[in-house]
């Protein structure tokens, strides 16, 4: 009667519960998690599962006293080991033995050397060898188990374990900062693999970056072979992987380049490997937290003397550790505080937390809920109890986000950090950004994708100097005269697409260079008043300018004055330079300034525009003698908004380079701005900005930049180191307004002690929160307090908030009427009110084309490429090529309208397009809902798969067969409208195995199938019977570990060239609460069809 007794008490229990909402829905705390602790037998401390049970023993005492007191209670089960070691688990015989070690585990019932009986786990961690996590995740796999561990660090596609989470880092993830930082910031492309077998003289010199893939002391050798061949010269940039910091990172004798063995050698391999970065996982020894932690695992572990220090023997005891973290998380997201969407997930899979039996299921399907698209948790979980702190899973991958570090060779001879990628903030910084790329290279930095030379030294620069080298000191006038006709076939080889009356020459031209006042520059106390010297004085009108020169703003081209824009680039003529200098020389406005022509020649770059007598904008405030009345300042002011509204509202969309210095004053006062649109003279790579850096004027000349775009300058190592932001034209626009209002430079009203460095240093600087950004102080009684808030209203420290040009516009206007200027200001009102006149309209019709463009392009490429999954979309967007992809197992349904023959003979030719249509609409709407893609077609037969193009381990036949039910089911519902009465009759064909995927087609391209599994699942539907869902014997071994759904024999089917094939008839899904619901449905006389 004992029996009996358990039983009334399971069934009243609930009933007196104090709770009301006790009764099989509330979860009962603690809830206790059973966690097998999977670890090699007889584990050394040596290696990495020895930490296992100690750093899980002190994550649960840590996680149950602090994040989940009497909330979740783990019980860990030490006594589930494997037998084999790792160096011996490679074996199928070994493989196999686990996987049944682990099978048991997992399935519960077996007993132990005590005679006790092991329940059922929860969830497993461990092991960490990468070869015993194959056999033991398909083991929990088939179980419904989940698995976490911190190693399997090897495991090159962790996709198909869908039950596996790692929280130690994989060498798959390592190449991540060079993958998505460094090889698209430098636009590398060919990389070379060399392996220990390889000789790095034996590739075809096709690359610049070289991947060694070895162990240190085969690092160190093929070096010093690179190092002989001039390969580490800083034409080449090799990597290495240290992922611990063990092998090359530390210093010392036999690490490194240091040798015991070979010490001779030991100066040309501290050489050669200057040459080498090395990339490592970060090492948190040292955080406080960190090493408290650490030290209570050494003594659970009882390893009394240990050094802490030693980052690389607890690596593994902090990933265990940070495993029941996150399955810690896990829980109490599930369990404990589970949202609303998760609730109605776990309903429509039919499981039931507060069900202590279903505890290993409800977590599973928590697992898949937040591991499987579209990723409703977001794409990381966040884990705030590491055993170093917070840390994150990617959801795409369900893999930690570890941190890793770029290391080099400092001049002494020890790898310091240079590059750090932080994998929670996912923010990549350079952490010595002094670090110079090969210390003797004068450009100091990383080589581009191809050489200087070329490849293969055959590029024109380098055959032009070699032959220099051979006539030099020979054939002296020969060689004048070929460097003459080969300048004269440069000179007309590099203009073409350029009219020739823009091109200026040195011979017509007539100018002072910028470089000739440095001395005047270096002398002055501060830059920015060095502006102040009778060298940059305004000059004179065109009609009196004499040929006698002062400025190098001024200058003659054809004895015509003109003003002279000079750039410190280094100019490759491109498409788009004859671009952009049509485009600018065309454009007809009265506050941009007319570009007349441009000087090519190297170190003599410059741009040509129309003459303004009255210099620049920063040489007028800067003048004292110079008249400033208040009519005249709002002209300029007007002129400047003009001119960049202009700028801003058309192809130009952004100048990029404001300062008062681009601003010229005309004959008539009229403002007219330049540099607009010519990027191609303009924007630097990071050579040339270093270059700039070393310039005496650089830092005065950054003062009207942006902080944000300072800040981006600094931390960022991309070739091209130029930001351009409308927003930082504003702030621009803010620093001229300060220099007009007060009639002085940036930032005038600041002592000497503000020096030009010290400027630039606290404006780029971040401010703390609370502290007001440094920008300039204006007096409330030089300005109207409106024109005062404007100027701070443009250099506002969030970028977002900055008004538009627009809006500058309408505000300025605002101002002037309030001061009532009336005609003080003709000049500006005339000009404000043909602006209104012309450009009240424009702008709206301009956003409403633009708009109507972007719609057109998205409903174009919406019907190009609907028919394609997402990813292939994205590629042919990009114009990537899609190779073909053979995938080993996917599942494919062909679905057909069995008497759609019949329909079609009492319809018309528009009522079966209808009919069409809307089937069509039936069959994509159903199967977006279940991971399966459709393939187009049109007919009213069409194909269905799963497991392509993205592989989903076994879950691709459960997908497709749950698909086929529903299609089957609602075909019921299915209305022809001429035909009330009308009925379609599914049919559908299912079979698994091989296939191979492609993208068919240029103008149009197509998504498309190939291989016998799709030729098969033809066959098998098309001896079917309406309204029944037949199934190939592969399929049904597939679905039938899911042991959910129901088929019974249907018999052997001949197939050609195959033979007979065994079939199942798919009659429906057991716990399936919608399937079952749509069955009911169904209709009786349909079901009578089905059975």
């Amino acid at each position: 009667m004992l029996w009996l007794s358990r039983l009334l008490c399971s069934l009243l229990l609930p009933f007196f519960s104090s709770s009301p909402i006790a009764r099989g829905q509330t979860v009962t705390l603690p809830k206790k998690i059973i966690v097998g602790v999977l670890r090699i037998d007889d584990s050394k401390p040596g290696e990495p599962d020895y930490w296992l049970p100690p750093a899980l023993k002190q994550a649960e005492t840590a996680l149950e006293a602090a994040k989940y007191p009497n909330q979740i209670d783990f019980e860990l089960r030490n006594d589930y080991t494997i037998p084999d070691a790792c160096k011996d688990a490679t074996s199928t015989a070994a493989m196999t033995n686990v996987y049944m070690r682990v099978f048991n585990y997992a399935r519960g019932g077996k007993t132990d050397a005590e005679g006790k009986t092991l329940p059922k786990v929860h969830a497993v961690i461990g092991p960490y060898c990468s070869d015993q996590i194959r056999p033991s995740a398909i083991a929990v796999t088939t179980n419904d188990v989940v698995q976490i561990t911190g190693g399997a660090d090897a495991l090159m596609d962790s996709s198909v374990y869908t039950r596996l989470s790692r929280t130690g880092y994989a060498r798959i993830h390592q190449y991540d900062i060079l993958l998505k930082y460094l090889v698209p910031m430098y636009g590398w492309k060919n990389f070379a693999v060399i392996y220990v077998q390889d000789n790095p003289a034996d590739h075809s010199r096709d690359y610049d970056m070289v991947l060694l893939l070895m162990p240190n002391e085969f690092i160190r050798k093929t070096l010093l072979i690179a190092r002989n061949r001039g390969m580490t010269d800083g034409e080449f940039v090799f990597f290495a992987l240290d992922q611990l910091g063990t092998q090359i990172i530390p210093s010392g004798p036999g690490l490194g380049w240091n040798s015991a063995s070979d010490s001779e050698n030991n100066a040309a391999a501290k050489d050669a490997y200057r040459a080498l970065l090395v990339l490592r996982v970060k090492d948190y020894s040292g955080g406080e937290l960190y090493e408290m932690n650490a030290q209570k695992i050494l003594v659970e572990s009882r390893q009394a003397v240990y050094n802490m220090n030693n980052f690389t023997m607890t690596y593994p005891a902090g990933t265990f550790y940070n495993s029941l973290v996150l399955l810690g998380q896990l829980a109490y997201d599930a369990f404990v505080s589970p949202s609303d969407d998760l609730k109605a997930y776990f309903s429509s899979k039919g499981v039931n937390p507060a069900d202590d039996t279903q505890t290993a299921s409800v977590l599973v399907n928590y697992m898949d809920y937040i591991f499987s698209p579209p990723y409703p948790a977001g794409p990381l979980i966040k884990c705030q109890d590491g055993i170093a702190g917070p840390f994150v899973i990617d959801t795409s991958t369900s893999d930690v986000r570890e941190s890793y570090e770029l290391y080099a060779l400092a001049t002494d001879g020890i790898y310091k950090p240079y590059i750090e990628y932080d994998g929670l903030a996912d923010v990549f910084t350079v952490v010595d950004a002094g670090y110079k790329w090969i210390l003797q290279r004068t450009s100091g930095t990383f080589p581009g994708n191809e050489p200087e030379c070329g490849y293969k030294n055959d590029s024109a620069a380098c055959l032009a100097r070699l032959l220099a080298e051979i006539l030099s000191g020979v054939l002296v006038p020969i060689f004048l005269g070929l460097v003459y006709a080969a300048y004269y076939y440069y000179r007309r080889r590099h203009t073409v697409g350029l009219d020739p009356k823009w091109i200026a020459l040195m011979p017509d031209l007539k100018v002072i260079h910028p470089d000739h006042t440095a001395e005047l520059i270096a002398e002055a106390k501060r830059v920015r008043l060095a502006l102040l010297a009778e060298t940059f004085s305004v000059g004179p009108s065109q009609n009196s300018l004499s040929e006698k020169l002062t400025s190098p703003n001024v200058g003659y081209w054809k004895k015509q004055a003109v003003m002279v824009r000079w750039s410190k680039k280094r100019v490759v003529i491109e498409t788009n330079l004859p671009v952009e200098v049509r485009e600018v020389n065309e454009t007809s406005k009265e506050n941009i300034a007319k570009l007349l022509g441009v000087c090519l020649v190297p170190n003599n770059i410059m741009l040509l525009y129309e003459y303004c007598s009255r210099g620049s904008i920063e040489e007028s405030v800067n003048d004292p003698e110079s008249k400033f009345e208040w009519p005249l300042r709002f002209s300029y002011i007007t002129d400047i908004i003009r001119g960049l509204y202009f700028i801003h509202t058309t192809s130009f969309k952004v100048h990029g380079r404001l300062s008062s210095s681009c601003c010229f004053i005309d004959s008539r006062f009229t403002v007219k701005i330049t540099d607009a649109g010519m990027n191609s003279f303009f924007d630097m790579n990071l050579p040339e900005s270093w270059a700039q850096k070393r310039r005496p004027d650089y830092f005065y000349r950054q003062l009207w930049t942006a902080p944000e775009i300072l800040r981006e300058r600094e931390n960022t190592i991309d070739e091209v180191c130029y930001t351009a932001t409308r927003e930082g034209d504003t702030f621009g626009f803010g620093i001229i307004l300060q220099e007009i209002i007060m009639h002085g430079p940036p930032y005038c009203m600041y002592d000497d002690s503000w020096t030009d460095q010290r400027i630039y240093e606290t404006v780029s600087r971040r401010p703390t929160p609370g502290q007001k950004a440094f920008r300039p102080i204006i007096d409330e009684s030089l300005a109207h307090i409106d024109i005062i808030n404007l100027c701070a209203q443009c250099w506002s420290e969030v970028a977002a908030e900055r008004p538009t040009f627009s809006q500058i516009r309408v505000i300025m206007k605002d101002i002037t009427k309030m001061l009532g200027m009336g005609d003080k200001l003709n000049i500006m009102e005339a000009l404000i009110m043909q602006m209104e006149e012309h450009t009240n309209g424009l702008q709206v019709m301009i956003e409403e084309k633009e708009q109507l463009i972007l719609d057109e392009k998205a409903r174009a490429d919406f019907l190009l490429y609907s028919n394609l999954p997402p990813q292939y979309g994205e590629l042919l967007r990009a114009g990537e090529p899609i190779k073909p992809v053979f995938f080993e197992m996917a599942t494919v349904a062909v679905v057909d309208v069995e008497n759609f023959d019949d329909l079609t003979d009492v319809s018309s030719a528009r009522q079966i397009a209808d009919v069409l249509s809307n089937l069509h609409i039936y069959y994509r709407d159903s199967t977006a809902n279940f991971d399966c893609i459709l393939l187009e077609s049109l007919v009213q037969r069409v194909t269905i798969a799963s497991g392509v193009p993205t592989r989903n381990g076994i879950l691709h036949a459960r997908e497709v067969a749950r698909l086929a039910l529903t299609l089957l089911y609602q075909s019921s519902t299915f209305s022809i409208p001429h035909l009330p009465e009308g009925r379609i009759k599914i049919r559908v064909g299912i079979h698994s195995g091989p296939i191979v995927s492609g993208v068919v087609g240029t103008p149009v391209p197509r998504f498309c199938l190939f291989g016998d599994t799709l030729n098969i699942a033809t066959r098998i539907m098309s001896i079917e019977q309406p309204l029944r869902v037949r199934m190939s014997v592969a399929s049904r071994n597939i679905v039938e570990a899911f042991g959910s759904f129901r088929a019974f024999d249907a018999g052997d089917i001949f197939v050609k060239g195959k033979g007979r094939l065994k079939t199942y008839i798919l009659v429906g899904e057991d716990g399936n609460h919608e399937l079952m619901e749509l069955k009911a449905n169904f209709g009786a006389d349909s079901m009578d069809l089905i059975h």
